[in-house]
C-alpha cells in the first residue's frame, strides 16, 4: 500500500510528503458491575498522508513559503479514489501558506537515554487487569458500577521524502470505570487510566497493582463523597492542597510553555536558562520517551526539561523548532517530576483544604489560570479535622503561587505522569 501511495505521488509530481502507517489491534471488554457485558476485538490499518507544497516568496527579499495538508486513506480504496484523495489534499496545501520549514531527516542518536523497548512483549493479560481492578470491590454499598478495559497494540511505520523510514510497536493498557456509593447520597465518580509498555512512568508488570491501588483510592473517594457536607461559605483555609490527577494537569503548564509552538508566536517567554521563581521547593522535570519516534520521525530521547528550577530545553515539532533555530526534540506525553521532602501530612497544619476530586479541573497554559468546582475535598480548621466537603471551588494563577508551592514526598503514577501526589500553596502571606 505504501509503495502504491508513493507511486501515485510520483505520477502526480508530488515530491515532498510524510506517510504514517498505523495498524492497530485491540482486545476490549466491558463490564456491568463485575459481570462481563461484552467482549470484542479490532484490527484496523489506516494511512495518514501529509503533502507539502512550496511557493515563491511573496516579497522581493522574502523566503519560500510552504503549505501542507493531510488526508486519511484506507486499504479498501480503489486506485482512482486514492488518486483523487491525494490530488485534493495537494490542492488544499495551497490554502495555508507558512514560512518554509524542512522535514526531519534521518538522525543519529542525540544525547540522552531512550527508555523505550523497541521490541515489546506483552506481559500483562486482560484477565490480570480485570482481576486487579475488581479485587478491591468488596462492599455492597460502595462498588464499581461499570468498567471498560482496552489492550491496544499499534504498529507504526513512518516514511518521508527526506529519507526517514522507521517503525516501532507500542502497547497501551487503558480504560475507565465508574465508582458508585449509596451510603447516604447516591453518587458516582468517573476515573480513566492508561499505561504504556514503555516503562516510562510505570513498569508494565506493575500495571495490575497500580490498577488495584487506583480502584481502592477511587472507591474511598466516592464513599466519602456520599457523606460529604456542603462546603461552608465561612471557610477561609490558609493552605490549599491539590491531590491526584489535578497535580499532573497543573504541571502541564510548564510542558506547554516550554514548547516551540508556544514560544515562537510569543505566547510564552521561556528560553533555555529561564529561572522559575519557586522559593519554597525545587522543581526537577524530565520528559520521558514513551515511543522511539514521534509521528514526524523525530527521534525521542528522555530529556531533562527543568533542573533545579531552571529551564534546560525547548521541545517542539520540526516546524516551530526550525522557526526558533533549535534542534527539534519532538513533543512528549509522559514526564516525571522529582518528589519533594515533606509528606502530605505535614502540609495539613492549621486551616487547610485538601482537594482530591474536581468536577472539571482546568489549567490554562496561556494565562496560567487554574481551578474548578470540587466534588470532594477535606476541610480542617481549629475545631475539626479532615471533614469531607463538596460543592465549593478554587481558582488561582500558577505564576502567583510559585513563591509558596511545595511538592509532597509521596508519589503518584497515572496517565503518563509520575511525580508528587500532592502540592500545596498558601492563600495568604
Amino acid at each position: 500500500m505504501i509503495d502504491l501511495i508513493i507511486n501515485i505521488l510520483e505520477e502526480q509530481g508530488i515530491s515532498t510528503y510524510l506517510i504514517n502507517e498505523c495498524t492497530e489491534t485491540s482486545e476490549e471488554v466491558f463490564f456491568i458491575r463485575q459481570n462481563l457485558d461484552m467482549k470484542r476485538a479490532k484490527d484496523i490499518t489506516k494511512y495518514t498522508v501529509t503533502l507539502y507544497r512550496d511557493f515563491p516568496a511573496q516579497t522581493e527579499n522574502g523566503s519560500v513559503l510552504r503549505g501542507f495538508a493531510s488526508c486519511t486513506l484506507q486499504k479498501s480504496m480503489s486506485h482512482q479514489e486514492l488518486e483523487s484523495a491525494l490530488r485534493n489534499t495537494y490542492e488544499s496545501a495551497s490554502y495555508a501558506k507558512n514560512p518554509y520549514f524542512p522535514l526531519p531527516k534521518p538522525a543519529s542518536s542525540i544525547p540522552g537515554t531512550s527508555s523505550h523497548n523497541n521490541n515489546p512483549t506483552k506481559t500483562v493479560t486482560m484477565e490480570q487487569c480485570v482481576q486487579a481492578l475488581f479485587s478491591v470491590d468488596t462492599d455492597d454499598t460502595t462498588f464499581i458500577n461499570s468498567a471498560e478495559f482496552f489492550i491496544t497494540t499499534t504498529d507504526y511505520r513512518i516514511i518521508n521524502s527526506s529519507g526517514i523510514n522507521v517503525s516501532f510497536t507500542q502497547t497501551v493498557y487503558s480504560g475507565e470505570f465508574i465508582a458508585q456509593s449509596k451510603q447516604k447520597e447516591d453518587v458516582e465518580i468517573y476515573q480513566n487510566f492508561h499505561f504504556s509498555d514503555s516503562g516510562s512512568s510505570v513498569p508494565e508488570t506493575d500495571i495490575p497493582e497500580k490498577l488495584a491501588q487506583l480502584a481502592a483510592s477511587t472507591l474511598k473517594s466516592v464513599k466519602d463523597r456520599s457523606v460529604a457536607i456542603q462546603y461552608p461559605n465561612s471557610a477561609a483555609p490558609s493552605v490549599i492542597i491539590l491531590e491526584g490527577y489535578c497535580v499532573a494537569e497543573l504541571f502541564q503548564f510548564f510542558l506547554e510553555r516550554c514548547d516551540a509552538s508556544m514560544i515562537y508566536p510569543s505566547y510564552s517567554n521561556y528560553t533555555v536558562g529561564t529561572i522559575l521563581p519557586l522559593k519554597s521547593d525545587t522543581l526537577n522535570l524530565t520528559l520521558k520517551a514513551s515511543a522511539p519516534y514521534t509521528l514526524e520521525g523525530i527521534k525521542l530521547q528522555d530529556t531533562e526539561l527543568i533542573r533545579n528550577n531552571q529551564i534546560t530545553a525547548i521541545t517542539g515539532d520540526s516546524r516551530f523548532s526550525y522557526y526558533l533555530g533549535v534542534q527539534p526534540l519532538g513533543t512528549f506525553s509522559e514526564y516525571r517530576i522529582t518528589c519533594g521532602s515533606k509528606s502530605a501530612e505535614e502540609f495539613q497544619k492549621g486551616s487547610c483544604l485538601r482537594i482530591v476530586n474536581f468536577s472539571d479541573f482546568q489549567m490554562d497554559s496561556l494565562s496560567g489560570q487554574f481551578g474548578g468546582e470540587f466534588r470532594l475535598a477535606y476541610y480542617s480548621d481549629s475545631e475539626q479535622q479532615n471533614i469531607p466537603v463538596t460543592g465549593g471551588s478554587v481558582s488561582g494563577n500558577i505564576l502567583d503561587i510559585l513563591d509558596t508551592l511545595m511538592l509532597s514526598k509521596e508519589s503518584f503514577n497515572l496517565n503518563g505522569y509520575s511525580g508528587p501526589k500532592s502540592v500545596c500553596y498558601f492563600t495568604s502571606p
